[in-house]
């Protein structure tokens, strides 16, 4: 797989985890870490594809 198609899955995992998000509005069913988790990991997503796209590496750990 290539910088973009790897950056494009990234980007489509990202939206997977977004609109999970818009899913989450009740409040007292999610609670405010499930929420931040899952925004976290929205946002860590779109990063790795922008740095994809650059043909950069990072580290496959949660901590960029």
């Amino acid at each position: 797989m290539n910088d973009l198609e790897h950056a494009r899955n990234l980007l489509t995992l990202a939206y997977h985890d977004l609109t999970a998000l818009k899913g989450m509005q009740d409040a007292e069913m999610f609670t405010d870490g499930i929420f931040g988790f899952l925004a976290q990991q929205s946002v860590e997503k779109a990063l790795k594809a922008c740095i994809s796209t650059q043909g950069g590496t990072y580290p496959t750990v949660h901590d960029i």
